[in-house]
């Protein structure tokens, strides 16, 4: 047994090091749980925003939640990952969207619009982590020289 006395703010399971995530996720939680209780009191088939930022958690789901993609298929160029990743993700998203038109009217142009919102966030997305990569590799070539 260590003599040392011990620090709270460092020792303590109670102390959450990464507060910003702690800070999206009960923002998360808090936000569908109110998005439920006004789809539960306005209805389905209500315009309220509810169900616009429940499909929005529901694109954002599906994007970060195939990101599994990657780990399937770490032996593969990065560029087939993307692409691979960018079509299976579309695909689901704008079924997705199809099948809320069964449920409340849509934009005459809602497909075309996920379509373009999805691909410029993810297309400056890839850019960044090329950037990123380009980056942390200069980094690494001028240590060895």
């Amino acid at each position: 047994m260590s003599n040392a006395p011990s620090n709270w703010a460092t020792d303590s399971p109670l102390v959450v090091k990464n507060k910003l995530s702690v800070i999206c996720i009960l923002f998360t939680g808090v936000t569908l749980a109110a998005t439920a209780l006004g789809l539960l009191t306005d209805g389905l088939g209500s315009t309220s925003d509810d169900l616009h930022i429940l499909a929005r958690f529901t694109i954002v789901f599906i994007a970060i939640g195939s990101l599994y993609v990657f780990d399937w298929f770490q032996s593969w160029p990065l560029r087939v990952v993307h692409a691979i990743h960018y079509v299976l993700t579309m695909a689901i998203i704008l079924l997705a969207t199809w099948a809320l038109g069964f449920v409340i009217e849509l934009h005459p142009d809602a497909l075309r619009d996920i379509f373009f919102n999805y691909t410029g966030v993810y297309l400056i997305l890839v850019a960044l982590e090329y950037g990123y990569f380009r980056w942390q590799g200069r980094k690494r070539a001028l240590r060895t020289n």
